[in-house]
């Protein structure tokens, strides 16, 4: 009986050689856009997708080794997973939680999308969730209206609506607003709000920002993120900078942000939470650029994300507390 000969395992195709090695070196160099020290559009685009970029270079490295491509890719693959773990650890590594003394303020953030007419979905969300705040974007005279029945429980609104644009912006307190006021950083396309209450016996001063879309203007994007920055790095009392930033944390221009207010992001070790484009319905997709960044005085109790509610953004439903103040050391 005649042995039969094994046949030998085929090298790819050229063609997909090709392939395989240019996706392994543009995940690298995407890769590397998060740690861009300027904001560019070949720096800021590539930098949203880190997760993803994470998977990817899971599935890559599995059929570089699998089809036993030459090691430098394979080593192109591991550079990119620790460049992507390293920026998406402070979202998923857990320290021991810091001490709260202060009462908690629930805050309810979401960008509406001014395309959308169902206002009850949102509304029966503070139905349930009962948050301190609401802070909005992209609201329209549907839901300026919507809140309008809601003043028994938030007496305290500033609502700038904006018909068939991204533009309008709106917060309703149940506690008296100490001012309510527009800022414009360089463009007049979308407007800042700033506004500050009381809590605790201490002015919390928010921003509710709503930049341009980088893809539309990165330089206005840029613009209002650079100005809040200047506005307030002087500002000694507490500070949360909230709303749609259209910038994931790991963007150039967001780091320089939080980096320039010594900030944190509220979602730091309580996950990832991508919160657009709502409709895909799987989170490995989704990226999260509704952030709220707050001063180092000011703790989170709990960050999490709500229902769908009509919009192509998630809403993000955030508790934040002050800080134990440290005791003198006699």
């Amino acid at each position: 009986m005649n042995d039969v000969a094994k046949t030998p395992a085929q090298p790819p195709k050229p063609s997909l050689t090709y392939l395989i090695t240019a996706a392994v070196i543009v995940l690298a160099l995407f890769s590397l856009a998060p740690y861009m020290p300027v904001s560019t559009i070949m720096t800021d685009l590539p930098s949203h997708f880190v997760l993803q970029y994470f998977i990817g270079s899971f599935i890559l490295g599995v059929i570089v080794l699998v089809d036993k491509y030459p090691k430098y890719l394979f080593g192109l693959v591991v550079f990119s997973c620790v460049l992507n773990l390293l920026q998406l650890w402070p979202q998923t590594s857990f320290g021991t939680p810091p001490v709260f003394a202060g009462t908690p303020l629930k805050i309810l953030q979401s960008n509406v999308l001014f395309l959308n007419g169902d206002t009850d979905s949102l509304k029966a969300l503070v139905t349930i969730e009962k948050p301190d705040l609401i802070v909005a974007e992209e609201v329209t005279p549907v839901f300026e209206t919507m809140f309008g029945t809601l003043k028994t429980d938030y007496p305290y609104q500033t609502i700038w609506a904006e018909a068939n644009d991204g533009r309008g912006l709106a917060v309703l307190s149940k506690v008296p607003l100490d001012r309510s006021e527009r800022q414009d950083f360089g463009t007049k396309v979308i407007p800042t709000m700033v506004f500050a209450i009381k809590h605790d016996d201490q002015e919390v001063t928010f921003v509710s920002v709503h930049p341009p879309t980088p893809n539309v203007s990165l330089r206005a994007r840029d613009q209002v993120l650079g100005g809040i920055a200047d506005m307030f790095k002087d500002l000694k009392a507490p500070l949360v900078v909230l709303g749609d930033f259209n910038a994931t944390p790991y963007s150039p221009a967001l780091k320089h942000l939080t980096a320039a207010l010594q900030l944190t992001n509220a979602r730091r070790g309580r996950g990832i939470n991508g919160t657009w484009p709502a409709g895909l319905n799987y989170g490995f997709l989704q990226i999260p650029i509704d952030n709220a960044l707050i001063s180092e005085t000011i703790g989170v109790t709990d960050y999490r994300l709500g229902p769908d509610i009509s919009s192509d953004h998630l809403p993000s439903i955030i508790t934040l507390a002050f800080r134990e103040k440290k005791k003198d050391t006699p």
